[in-house]
C-alpha cells in the first residue's frame, strides 16, 4: 500500500516541479496490484481556488491496472508558490 503512495505522490511532484508545494494526499487501496502488473498513474484537477492570495489546486488522483480498474483511489491539495 504505501508503495502505491509513494507511485502517486512522485507523479504528483513531477507534474507540479518546483512551480508548488503537494500539502494533501489521501489514498484508499481498493485491492491488490500482483507482482509484475503494469500500473499507471493517473489523475485530473477538480477545483481550482484562492485562500491566502495563494492559488489551491484539488485534485482526484489513481492506480489503474492493465486492466483499466482503480486499484488505488485518492484525493490530494497543492499550493501554488
Amino acid at each position: 500500500g504505501a508503495l502505491k503512495s509513494a507511485f502517486l505522490g512522485q507523479m504528483l511532484t513531477n507534474f507540479i516541479n518546483e512551480s508548488a508545494n503537494l500539502t494533501r494526499l489521501l489514498v484508499r487501496y481498493n485491492s491488490i496490484d500482483f507482482e509484475g502488473c503494469v500500473m499507471k498513474c493517473k489523475g485530473t484537477i477538480t477545483n481550482i481556488h484562492t485562500t491566502d492570495s495563494k492559488k489551491i489546486i484539488d485534485c482526484d488522483v489513481w492506480i489503474e491496472n492493465s486492466d483499466g480498474i482503480k486499484t488505488t483511489k485518492g484525493t490530494a491539495t497543492f499550493k501554488l508558490n
